[in-house]
């Protein structure tokens, strides 16, 4: 399971950075996220690193970017939430046995 950033965009009238993800878990069905944080060139380009890395890299990283707390509250409360959705899916995924 790899996650893919399928759409990037700088916000330019409310300054923020939004991110289309897309996890492909089940064949032929895709299960999107949006992200959506105070536009910081910094985590841009450690989000867009994550770009097609395997789920459990992933999940490791947005822990890490949490943990170091450098990008401000607005934008750690948005990686939580991805990092807890990525959790559900995953779970729920794995637990139905419904990953290819």
């Amino acid at each position: 399971m790899f996650l893919t950033i399928t759409s990037y965009n700088l916000l330019k009238d409310s300054v923020e950075s939004e991110f289309i993800i897309t996890l492909s878990i089940i064949k032929n069905d895709t299960v999107f996220y949006k992200l959506k944080y105070p536009s910081n060139p910094i985590l841009d380009c450690q989000i867009i690193n994550l770009h097609e890395q395997p789920l459990k890299i992933v999940i490791e990283k947005i822990h890490s970017l949490i943990e170091e707390d450098e990008f401000g509250l607005q934008s750690r409360i948005e990686l939580i939430q991805l990092k807890n959705w990525l959790s559900k899916v995953i779970n729920l995924f794995v637990n139905n046995n419904l990953c290819y």
